[in-house]
């Protein structure tokens, strides 16, 4: 099996989602919690026991800003 990274538009595209369900409250997966991590290369910690799927703004808002930072440098 092959990986495949995600086109320059698909992980753009996938951010504003990210950041739109932080702002709004709603819901997100665990899986999509470990992409945005991997996007900015971050450490992927597991959600606590009990997650509602609710993201934190401020660490969104941070995650995002470093993954366009290494994308911008990909």
């Amino acid at each position: 099996m092959t990986l495949t990274h995600p086109s320059p538009t698909e992980a753009e595209a996938f951010l504003d989602r990210m950041m739109h369900a932080a702002q709004s409250g709603s819901p997100v997966t665990a899986e999509d919690v470990a992409r945005l991590r991997r996007l900015a290369d971050w450490a992927d910690a597991a959600p606590a026991p009990g997650w509602n799927g609710t993201l934190d703004r401020g660490e969104t808002a941070r995650a995002i800003h470093a993954a366009r930072e290494r994308m911008a440098d990909a």
